[in-house]
């Protein structure tokens, strides 16, 4: 499934209006090919979770960022082996991996810091960086689950030049 298309000149935005959760529970790939934002008439923050419970992949090729009137949350609740990748991102609602992988290839990852997995529960949560550049989000690693919480590289010279919490 593509929401937007690579069209020249065509390109389609995506407006979160009220929370809203994506699943992916096939091998394919949800792609979402423009860029994605909370809704200018959003009346505060608005939140998108993304799931993959499959071997599949949720794809953002765009951007993701604030409407004029709400911010934008991210949160990656996946209990599938696929992964939800998101090229970049300048929102201000905050970025939580409750469980699942989310691969960045950008170097922003929203303005507060990355919660890297969840308070309770046994799911394991990866922020996977792909980005060879300097990620500067700051990054808080959550305690009180049983899971697994893990930072990866997966390019050469990928860094993270953000503040790392761990709580």
């Amino acid at each position: 499934v593509t929401l937007g298309t690579s069209a020249p000149n065509k390109n389609i935005s995506v407006r979160v209006q009220e929370n809203q959760t994506w699943t992916n529970n096939s091998a394919g790939t949800l792609n979402i090919r423009n860029n994605a934002a909370a809704s200018d008439t959003a009346g505060g923050p608005v939140v998108l979770t993304m799931s993959v419970t499959g071997a599949g992949t949720i794809s953002n090729s765009g951007a993701f960022s604030d409407g004029a009137a709400g911010s934008l949350g991210l949160v990656i609740d996946s209990s599938g082996s696929g992964l939800v990748g998101i090229q970049n991102g300048v929102y201000s609602g905050g970025t939580f991996i409750k469980q699942g992988i989310l691969q960045t290839s950008g170097t922003n990852i929203g303005t507060q810091a990355v919660k890297l997995g969840d308070t309770s529960g046994s799911g394991n949560a990866t922020l996977r960086l792909n980005a060879n550049a300097a990620v500067t989000t700051a990054l808080s690693v959550q305690a009180g689950n049983n899971g697994t919480n893990t930072l990866e590289f997966n390019v050469a010279n990928g860094e993270l030049d953000g503040a790392i919490s761990l709580n």
